[in-house]
């Protein structure tokens, strides 16, 4: 008799493990997708100067939406050159853009991965009455050797996690 009960204590705590595990595995993947809210996917950026005599040092990367006041995010992972300096510059889909970095903006050595705090966000959501409404980001990479043969090869997003 005293075995038919530890057998029904026991499934019902197994139960209820089985319970709070699913739950739990529920629960992790459903914030994990709720709070990753931006436009954070990385998107390469490759450019190389062919042109002799030219020095580039300016190389900007396609105008992507901004959806959150996160920081930018950019990796250097295989270029041959070190980055200088990176600014994030707000923008619409088209026109009219502006350097919207905040603080001192940062160089991206290679193989260094960097958050790349701004304002381009707030600027879009009017915070700031006095600014434009963009909707959209940029990087402007400003690379220390832009001579024949540079070659930039960086992932970035206008947002991050």
């Amino acid at each position: 008799m005293k075995s038919t009960r530890v057998s029904k204590n026991f499934k019902g705590l197994c139960i209820v493990y089985a319970a709070v595990f699913v739950a739990s595995i529920f629960l992790s993947n459903f914030s994990l997708f709720s709070y990753a809210d931006g436009n954070w996917t990385d998107t390469l950026y490759e450019y190389t100067n062919s042109y002799w005599g030219v020095q580039i040092t300016d190389a900007p990367t396609e105008r992507r939406e901004k959806w959150d006041d996160s920081s930018s995010y950019a990796y250097n992972d295989a270029s041959n050159t070190d980055i200088m300096q990176v600014r994030v510059y707000g923008a619409f889909a088209t026109g009219q853009h502006e350097d919207c970095t905040y603080g001192t903006p940062k160089s991206l050595p290679r193989g260094a991965a960097y958050y790349l705090p701004n304002l381009v966000y707030e600027y879009g959501e009017g915070i700031y009455s006095h600014k434009p409404d963009y909707t959209h980001a940029f990087l402007m990479f400003h690379p220390v050797n832009g001579l024949q043969g540079m070659y930039l090869h960086i992932w970035w997003s206008p947002d991050s996690i």
